[in-house]
């Protein structure tokens, strides 16, 4: 008779062979192409839409946009240089920001690192430093709960029950990617994947962890595979194939710091802000450009700059849209708003543009005025 424990064993080898291999059955190989023109945003774009939040009061001023999550009403902005989130709705009012909750007591906050929206339940999670906490609020950005933690989340997402979160292992020579219930963030956890060819001492950009409501997506730091993430597992996996542009680990796996920024200074070592729709899969690398992959056919190309005729201030550079499904957003900061009507004004040219409202937004753009939030969808 087979012993029981040996029993169990055997049983868990299976399912996590299964596992496995589900994950490798479901994995695609992405080449990248490197193209020297424009890419045309038409061809990635069904629409636009252009809101410029307000700042007729002190309060609703942004320093730096890092993070845009979105609910059917509700725009909100994370600015971790002023330490803040602020949420407007889709006219660009202004609803309030998290600024009176910054202090050192049980309910409030000193340093925020990321937030995640739940469109489910209609809640917005943001996660602070020192001490670590987690704030949920309503979608006027009042607060809900409060959960103390013990752990440094460095991203998170949500995604139907479940909150993701990118962590140090205890012993911090690896990152890995952790499920929680998002209802006990400070509960029980699994890793569902690990990175252990990590550069100490050098930082990500971006964001590598995103979630457009349903689903998630995920590429860790050095690692040229994203990931799709749901239901508590990974459902898909791409191997983005950047030939001889992306960086040796091997070569580099002993530098710190700027040693290794300086050794791989024309080499591509990160993916983030990935942004996905059923047909197409953006996202940026640590060199400038934006790679758009075709889901279908596993063919990408890497264009370093963007152009679109009714937006000329399109950039290569997106942002996930979080919380709304084949959705990015591009960041128009006041600086080039301002630059541009300047060249206008020199050469004796009217700003004209084929977008309507954004022709009115520029028309009427001041010099105090927030940056412009350019929400597009995915094709």
């Amino acid at each position: 008779m087979m012993n029981y424990k040996y029993l169990i064993f055997l049983v868990a080898i299976i399912i996590c062979t299964i596992s496995c291999r589900t994950i490798q059955d479901s994995a695609n190989e992405v080449t990248v192409n490197y193209m020297n023109d424009p890419k045309d945003a038409s061809t990635l774009m069904d629409s636009i839409r252009v809101i410029k939040p307000a700042s007729t009061v002190k309060e609703a001023v942004i320093g730096r946009t890092e993070r845009v999550l979105a609910s059917d009403d509700r725009i909100f902005i994370v600015d971790r240089m002023l330490n803040k989130v602020l949420c407007f709705d889709y006219a660009g009012n202004f609803i309030k920001s998290t600024e009176s909750l910054i202090g050192k007591s049980k309910n409030e906050y000193v340093c925020i690192l990321d937030a995640s929206i739940d469109p489910v339940e209609g809640l917005l999670y943001v996660y602070f430093d020192s001490p670590y906490r987690m704030m949920t609020f309503n979608m006027d950005l009042e607060r809900v709960n409060t959960y103390q933690l013990n752990e440094l989340f460095f991203e998170i997402a949500i995604s139907g029950n479940s909150l993701y979160s990118l962590c140090y292992t205890s012993n911090e020579d690896a990152l890995e990617l952790r499920q929680y219930d998002k209802h006990h963030p400070d509960g029980e956890y699994q890793v569902l994947l690990t990175q252990d060819e990590i550069a100490q001492g050098v930082g990500w950009m971006g964001k590598a962890l995103t979630s457009d409501g349903s689903k998630c997506w995920l590429s860790l730091p050095f690692s040229n595979k994203i990931y799709s993430i749901n239901d508590k597992k990974i459902v898909s996996e791409y191997l983005i194939d950047f030939g001889d542009r992306w960086f040796d680990y091997s070569k580099s796996k002993d530098l710190r710091g700027s040693s290794f920024l300086n050794f791989n200074k024309d080499k591509i070592s990160l993916i983030y802000n990935i942004s996905a729709s059923d047909s197409l899969l953006l996202f940026n690398t640590n060199k400038a450009g934006l790679v758009s992959a075709v889901r279908e056919s596993n063919q990408a190309t890497l264009n370093l700059y963007v152009e679109n005729d009714d937006c000329p201030f399109m950039s290569s550079t997106i942002y996930p849209l979080g919380g709304l499904p084949s959705s990015m957003v591009i960041i128009v900061p006041n600086s080039q708003i301002m630059q541009y009507k300047a060249e206008c004004k020199r050469h004796n040219t009217k700003e004209v543009f084929s977008n309507k409202q954004l022709e009115q937004i520029v028309n009427e753009y001041q010099n105090s005025d927030n940056p412009l939030i350019v929400i597009a969808r995915i094709k």
